[in-house]
């Protein structure tokens, strides 16, 4: 008996130190690493990269991927880095280049290359903090929230992104006042107003025969997100001198007036 109850220790033991093994140093490559932050700055069809690499056990030199075109320049500390490209990404073996992620630190990589078209790119790691800045002539749309700043100049902070989470950015070219006619030129802007108007004077009507407290939960947001791209439309395109002071002001007015009304029946029901 005493026999088996060692057996029976001595096997317990081993699977428990499998486990550790497991959950320790044999995880698969890269499977401890995360991103701390990533700075992604798009500026005359050029996109430079700073990504901090960090680890969660440790230091680490096995092996990287970050996403990136197969003729992208990756430097760190000064001397460029080897890498096989496939299928949209780039491996890197930090240990074959002499790098490491240490502990309780974290290794920053510089990334270059040429933006062919538009902004795609696949989240690799869990990623803390990401920071785009994008200055383009042409306007950027994509499925991540852009912040217009002035000079042509549009951010966007994301926090804690999850792996495999996707971003793209499309850029829409504008027409240049210099080759376009000024009938052209104050055809759009009206075409712009109408838009607009059309949207706030349908608020305001129902807002008048009292149905906007009988809209549901989801027509106020609805609302209230048209509302909010109506003044970014205007900000906008107020910024490129294509709408007048005087016609921006006495818009702007309006629209944040009829925003406060959807807001505070939003909020009414919170």
């Amino acid at each position: 008996m005493y026999c088996q109850n060692v057996k029976k220790l001595a096997i317990a033991f081993v699977v428990g130190a499998l486990l550790l093994l497991s959950s320790g140093s044999y995880a698969a490559p890269g499977s401890n690493v995360k991103i701390e932050r990533e700075e992604i700055s798009i500026s005359g069809g050029e996109v430079t990269e700073k990504i901090f690499f960090a680890s969660t056990l440790g230091s680490y030199n096995g092996t990287i991927n970050i996403w990136a075109p197969s003729d992208c320049k990756i430097e760190c500390r000064g001397s460029s880095i080897d890498g096989n490209a496939h299928d949209g990404m780039v491996d890197i073996n930090l240990g074959a280049n002499g790098l490491e992620i240490p502990s309780r630190g974290t290794l920053l990589l510089n990334i270059t290359y040429t933006l062919k078209n538009n902004f795609e790119y696949t989240i690799l790691y869990p990623t803390d903090l990401m920071e785009i800045t994008i200055k383009a002539a042409d306007y950027p749309r994509g499925n991540i929230p852009l912040k217009y700043g002035g000079n042509s100049i549009y951010t966007s902070n994301l926090t804690a992104l999850e792996k495999d989470t996707q971003i793209w950015i499309e850029f829409i070219e504008q027409q240049s006042s210099e080759n376009a006619s000024s009938i052209y030129i104050m055809a759009g802007v009206v075409a712009i107003f109408l838009a607009v108007i059309l949207i706030a004077f349908a608020v305001r009507r129902r807002g008048e025969e009292g149905i906007l407290a009988k809209e549901s939960t989801e027509a106020l947001e609805l609302r209230k997100r048209l509302l909010t791209d109506a003044l970014k439309t205007l900000e906008i395109e107020h910024e490129k001198k294509k709408i007048p002071d005087a016609y921006y002001r006495s818009i702007k007015d309006y629209f944040k007036k009829e925003a406060i009304k959807v807001l505070r029946e939003i909020d009414r029901r919170r």
